[in-house]
């Protein structure tokens, strides 16, 4: 069997484009940053699942407001150093990546904090990261598994 191919020359133009959900690893640390920052930073093309939106929730309970600003959110942040003084326990819900980030970013700070998570989060390990920052100097603790919370 032969197959014969034959080339059409395009007629016109041709023009799309195409809205990419935003990457979840990347969204994460932007508003990580955002938090870290004092004062307003502008995201744009921030992820939209239950991660993203549980690392928000977080960095909530710690004083930074989000505002919703044509299709971008705006973070007003008192600074890493300003963060608001613990309530409770912060809720990483089933986000590993905002427990492990987060648990870095608060290392520094001179307040005890308590990151939990879900039945599932609770039952991974956390030794690969609280090893390297309490070889930092940090102070850190988890359950007699190595597991959530980390405190």
């Amino acid at each position: 069997m032969t197959t014969t191919r034959q080339l059409i020359p395009p007629e016109g133009t041709f023009a799309a484009s195409v809205d990419l959900p935003g990457d979840k690893s990347l969204s994460h640390r932007a508003l990580l940053f955002a938090a870290m920052a004092q004062g307003q930073s502008r995201l744009e093309g921030l992820g939209t699942g239950e991660d993203i939106l549980t690392t928000a929730s977080v960095l909530g309970s710690l004083g930074v407001q989000f505002e919703a600003d044509d299709g971008a959110v705006v973070a007003t942040s008192p600074g890493v150093d300003g963060f608001a003084p613990p309530i409770g326990p912060l809720d990483c819900r089933n986000s590993g990546t905002t427990m492990r980030l987060l648990t870095g970013v608060l290392a520094r700070q001179p307040v005890e904090r308590v990151l939990v998570g879900d039945a599932s989060l609770s039952r991974r390990p956390m030794d690969r990261l609280v090893d390297p920052l309490g070889a930092l100097g940090a102070v850190l603790s988890t359950s007699d598994g190595g597991t959530p919370p980390v405190t």
